[in-house]
C-alpha cells in the first residue's frame, strides 16, 4: 500500500509540471490546467500517435466545460479529432462536437452500433444508411436489413426501399410464413398468417387459424388459374399453399364467381348445390310471354298439341328431359316458357268457355222446342179423339 500512494505521488509530481494536479481531503486526485483547449491527460507512443482526455475552457461557447476524448496527433484541431464529448447538460457526442440530444453518433459508416453474442457467427448492428432517401435500419453484418426507416417516415420490414407507411416483403420465402401473429384466446392457439410459395408458382395467402383447423384467403398465380379462393382445411400441420384443400369460394380472373366450384363455364355465377332464398329477382328479361295475347298470335289447336305431344314426348318449345340433364336450362327463359304455356292454357279455357256457354244456350233452345213439341203431340192427341167423338155422333144420328 506504501509503494502504490509512492507512485500516485510520483505521478502528480510529473503532472504538476504541466498542470495543477493535488490530492483533495478526501484522497481524490483533482487535475487543473489553465492552458486554452489543451488535454490534462495524454496516452500515447510518441507525439503523433496518442489519445487525449482533457475538459474545453470557457471561452470556447460551443464546448464550454466539456469533457472530451480525441485522437490527437497535431494538437486538438488534428485531422482526427474528437472521438467522445459530454457536455454540462448530459447531452453524450460520439464523432461530434455538439450534441443536441442525450446521445448522438456521428460518422462516415453506416454501421453506428453493433452487437456480438459469444458463439454466435454474425454480428446485429444500428446504423444509418444513403440509399433510398436514407434511413435508419436494423441489420445483420451479411447485409441483410431486417428493418428500414426512411426519412419520409416509411417503414420497410425486409426492404431498403419501402412503398408506404408500412411495408413487409420476404422475396422468395419458399412457403415459410410472412407475416404471424399469435395470441392464446381460452387455452387457443389463434393465429393469423401472411404466406408466399416457393417462388411464388402458387401464390400467396392469409390464413386464420386455430389449433385445429384454418380458413384461408389464397391467391392463385397463372399456372393455378390466377383465382382468388376462400378456402378451410382441418387440419394445420402442414405449411404447403397448394395443399389447402375445401375450397368454398372462388373468383377467376375474368370476373367470374364459383360458390363449391372453380368451373363456372361462361356464367358470372356458378353454383355446385342448392341455392336458399326468399326472393330471387330477374331483371329486365327480355321476350316475355305476352305476345300470347297478341291478335297475330297462331295458337296452336289441341289437336296439333296432341300430336306434338305423342311425337316427342313433350309439350312444344318445352325441352326434353334428356336435354335438361344435358344442358341444363336457364331459370328465366324457362319461367317465361312455362309462362307461354300458362297463358295459352288460359286461352283454351276461354275458347271451351265460350264453347260451354253456346252449348248451354243450344240445350236451353233445344228443351223448349221439345217442351213444344210435347205440347203439340198433347194438342194433336186431344184432336185426335174429338175427331173420333165428332165422328161417333155422326153415325149415331144416322
Amino acid at each position: 500500500m506504501k509503494q502504490i500512494k509512492t507512485t500516485i505521488k510520483i505521478a502528480v509530481v510529473l503532472l504538476s509540471w504541466q498542470v495543477n494536479a493535488q490530492f483533495d481531503s478526501r484522497g481524490n486526485l483533482n487535475i487543473f490546467s489553465d492552458l486554452t483547449n489543451q488535454p490534462f491527460v495524454t496516452l500515447g507512443i510518441n507525439q503523433t500517435d496518442r489519445w487525449s482526455i482533457g475538459m474545453y475552457e470557457a471561452s470556447n461557447p460551443s464546448y464550454t466545460r466539456s469533457l472530451f476524448i480525441y485522437e490527437d496527433h497535431t494538437g486538438v484541431s488534428g485531422s482526427k479529432g474528437v472521438r467522445f464529448l459530454i457536455k454540462p447538460n448530459g447531452n453524450v457526442g460520439i464523432g461530434t462536437t455538439n450534441p443536441s440530444s442525450q446521445l448522438e453518433i456521428k460518422s462516415k459508416q453506416t454501421k453506428f452500433l453493433k452487437f456480438h453474442r459469444e458463439g454466435l457467427s454474425k454480428k446485429g448492428h444500428i446504423g444509418y444508411g444513403t440509399a433510398n432517401q436514407g434511413g435508419v435500419y436494423i441489420g445483420t453484418d451479411d447485409n441483410t436489413y431486417s428493418l428500414w426507416v426512411q426519412q419520409n417516415g416509411n417503414v420497410g420490414i425486409g426492404t431498403t426501399s419501402p412503398k408506404a407507411k408500412q411495408h413487409l416483403f420476404t422475396g422468395n420465402s419458399n412457403g415459410i410464413k410472412d407475416l404471424y401473429v399469435t395470441s392464446i384466446i381460452e387455452g387457443m392457439d389463434a393465429r393469423l398468417q401472411l404466406m408466399s410459395s416457393n417462388a411464388g408458382s402458387n401464390g400467396s395467402s392469409i390464413s386464420l387459424t386455430n389449433e385445429s383447423s384454418s380458413w384461408t384467403l389464397h391467391q392463385k398465380t397463372a399456372s393455378l388459374g390466377n383465382r382468388f379462393d376462400i378456402g378451410y382445411r382441418v387440419s394445420t400441420e402442414s405449411e404447403d399453399i397448394a395443399a389447402r384443400q375445401n375450397i368454398y369460394f372462388s373468383i377467376l380472373k375474368d370476373g367470374n364467381v364459383g360458390i363449391g366450384t372453380v368451373t363456372t363455364g361462361n356464367h358470372k355465377l356458378a353454383v355446385e348445390g342448392s341455392i336458399g332464398a326468399r326472393e330471387i329477382k330477374v331483371e329486365a328479361f327480355p321476350d316475355w310471354s305476352d305476345f300470347v295475347f297478341y291478335d297475330d298470335y297462331q295458337l296452336p289447336t289441341l289437336t296439333e298439341v296432341e300430336n306434338h305431344i305423342k311425337e316427342k314426348g313433350h309439350l312444344k318449345d318445352i325441352p326434353s328431359a334428356e336435354e335438361v340433364e344435358k344442358n341444363g336450362f336457364y331459370l328465366g327463359e324457362m319461367d317465361a316458357k312455362l309462362l307461354q304455356k300458362i297463358e295459352e292454357l288460359t286461352l283454351y279455357t276461354i275458347a271451351q268457355e265460350k264453347e260451354i256457354k253456346e252449348l248451354k244456350k243450344e240445350k236451353a233452345k233445344n228443351r223448349k222446342q221439345e217442351e213444344e213439341i210435347e205440347e203439340l203431340k198433347k194438342q194433336n192427341s186431344e184432336i185426335k179423339e174429338l175427331k173420333a167423338l165428332v165422328q161417333k155422333l155422326i153415325r149415331d144420328k144416322n
